[in-house]
């Protein structure tokens, strides 16, 4: 809407000019409209005189409000638009009104005829000039590196990578889907066991035995919140009554069940140890306190998942709603012994990964929090996004994963993690779900590139995903994920994993080999800095740990390229190097010894990325 300001000209003096990128939500969902909306900060307090709109052909209908408040709107423009002709400007007179917010609503589908705003008024003052970015600390890879998994995962197969995000349905702990189930207020939890049955407090203290920090993903409702019936525990945790009320679920107190169940984890796994009076357990279960199992907790999985239905989809107005309940009881409106920090201050909050990298979706989230919140705080101290490299990602149908460096997967997170240095420092940035099948029927396949096999393929392209989030200054990186779905079939997902299913007791693949070299040899290492040398169309990318330095070296190339002799520089006059080769069959690599001469080396370079060590 805003993006060709210099193209769209003068409008209100007849010397528009014809921009050409449309503002298109989508057509569909058919849900979308009326409640799909643009939303722009002026910045400052404007007395806004017109407002100018321009239309390739077609009409429909519209709504412009405008406020000094992003929730309390004037509507100052209701009506079907475009009926004047085609490729032209429109004028709306806004008579000096003043506001610093405006929003445009489409009530009907405008498909692609909707280009350009141009907005004409007089600001109060200068807009405050945007903050200097805050330098980020990059983490040890032992931290970094992740997967995917399931509490019925073996601990020694997920023990490749230093955290797991394990997904949780909430029903596995509270209800058991009992249609006696009274639920909330008087709720019962289950946790060691839990229901199917399950042994949460097992597999996290087996987990952390073996060097691994888990996380929970909390997601989906209860299966008392809608009545037990099948299907509808992908909704929004409101009860059914007020599913469709509007406005019912943009109130963090219809959230308060799934509040009480967080501040229920955050009491048995943070590191606080609260009254057992406030426990609220099954009969069989031990009261367990402050066990510090957990550091971290996500909310939900893909919230923006607009594919689901409206009741599943959260707006990011909507899942703010909730997600101020979960971390504090809404700064403590809605109770003490609700949110995660009124249990364990010290557990960390993860919003739910975003099913792209949508980074608007968080930026109206920081709009609601500042108007919403009582401390105008940000809810959480993690971002979290999903992104899956393919060749559908510019609008197509997939029909092939490709490599991270043909997507600019690393420009691409670039753009999160720059905006949080700048507006929520102290945030940290996940990506929680990347990967590549190994089926070759799958549209997101990591297709076999000459001699080596699509799971080799897979292998390469996990190992530089890795390093190209490291290098975007992300947090966290989980690949999906530790287990293959099921064997041999096409189904997008079902073959991401580094080993085989449960069913075939998890046999590695050779992405099982490579992800563990890198955890076992670059652990204790952090990102520094990386490049391409042009010439050579070779990348690098540099790690750090005390007096040595990690250099991880490829070809960000999918044609089976080698490139043999390369000569590498190495930093600071190192005495000695070894290069460490992924091998299928080893959790470490093979060493070999090089050569230094004149603070370089020499190196056979492939698209699998190898290892050098200098000290």
């Amino acid at each position: 809407l805003l993006d060709e300001q210099e193209v769209a000209g003068d409008p209100a003096s007849g010397k528009g000019g014809k921009p050409i990128h449309p503002y298109f939500p989508g057509w569909s969902p058919n849900w979308y409209y009326p409640n799909v909306f643009a939303l722009i900060d002026l910045q400052v307090n404007t007395t806004l005189d017109s407002l100018w709109a321009y239309h390739v052909w077609g009409s429909w209908v519209i709504e412009f409000s405008v406020g000094l408040n992003p929730f309390r709107w004037t509507k100052v423009w209701n009506g079907t638009f475009g009926t004047d002709g085609f490729n032209k400007w429109t004028g709306f007179e806004l008579g000096g009104v003043e506001a610093r917010w405006v929003q445009v609503r489409c009530i009907s589908i405008p498909g692609d005829n909707f280009v350009e705003l141009v907005i004409y008024g007089t600001p109060s003052g200068k807009p405050n000039p945007p903050p200097p970015p805050k330098k980020h600390v990059n983490p040890l890879l032992k931290n970094f590196i992740g997967t995917n998994g399931f509490n019925d995962d073996d601990p020694k197969k997920l023990a490749a990578v230093g955290v797991v995000r394990e997904y949780q349905d909430w029903g596995w702990t509270e209800g058991n889907g009992s249609p006696t189930y009274q639920g909330y207020p008087n709720n019962k939890n289950a946790f060691e066991p839990a229901y199917a049955p399950f042994y949460f407090d097992t597999f996290y203290r087996n987990c952390k035995n073996v060097g691994v920090n888990v996380h929970q993903c909390l997601q989906k409702s209860a299966p008392y919140i809608h009545n037990n019936t099948n299907g509808e525990d992908g909704w929004k945790p409101i009860i059914p009554k007020l599913i469709n009320v509007p406005g019912a679920s943009l109130d963090p107190a219809n959230y308060i069940a799934h509040a009480d169940h967080a501040f229920q984890v955050a009491a048995r796994y943070g590191r606080t140890t609260v009254p057992s009076s406030l426990l609220k357990l099954e009969a069989n279960q031990n009261k367990t306190t402050g066990s510090n199992l957990l550091d971290y907790i996500e909310f939900w999985n893909e919230q923006d998942s607009w594919w689901a239905g409206r009741n599943a989809f959260f707006s990011p107005y909507e899942y703010s709603a909730m997600l101020s309940a979960d971390y504090d009881g809404h700064n403590k409106r809605l109770g003490t012994t609700v949110g995660v920090k009124n249990a364990d201050p010290t557990m960390k909050v993860a919003i739910g990964g975003i099913a792209g990298l949508n980074l608007d979706y968080v930026k109206t989230m920081t709009i609601w929090a500042e108007y919403n919140r009582l401390d105008k705080s940000f809810p959480a101290e993690v971002l979290n996004f999903h992104h899956y490299c393919n060749n559908g990602n510019n609008g197509g149908q997939a029909t092939s994963g490709i490599s991270p460096e043909e997507d600019n997967f690393k420009q691409q997170v670039l753009q999160l993690t720059q905006w949080r240095d700048m507006y929520l420092p102290n945030a940290e940035v996940w990506v929680s779900e990347f990967g590549w099948d190994t089926d070759q029927g799958s549209p997101q396949k990591s297709p076999a590139i000459g001699p080596n096999s699509g799971e080799i393929v897979q292998a390469q392209w996990i190992i530089r995903a890795y390093v190209a989030l490291a290098a975007a200054g992300v947090d966290r990186a989980h690949q999906f994920m530790l287990r293959d779905v099921e064997d041999g079939v096409p189904w997008v997902y079902a073959t991401s994993g580094l080993t085989s299913p449960k069913a075939t007791g998890w046999q590695p693949k050779p992405s099982w080999y490579f992800v563990y070299t890198m955890k076992n040899r670059l652990g204790e290492f952090s990102f520094v800095s990386d490049y391409t040398d042009s010439v050579n169309n070779v990348s690098v990318a540099i790690f750090a740990s005390q007096n040595q330095k990690a250099y991880v070296v490829w070809s960000p190339t999918s044609t089976a390229r080698t490139l043999n002799s390369y000569s590498l520089t190495l930093e600071g006059n190192p005495s000695s190097a070894t290069q460490v080769t992924l091998t299928v069959g080893s959790t470490i690599g093979v060493d070999k010894q090089l050569s230094v001469s004149q603070g370089k080396v020499q190196v056979d370079v492939s698209e699998t990325p190898i290892f050098v060590i200098s000290s």
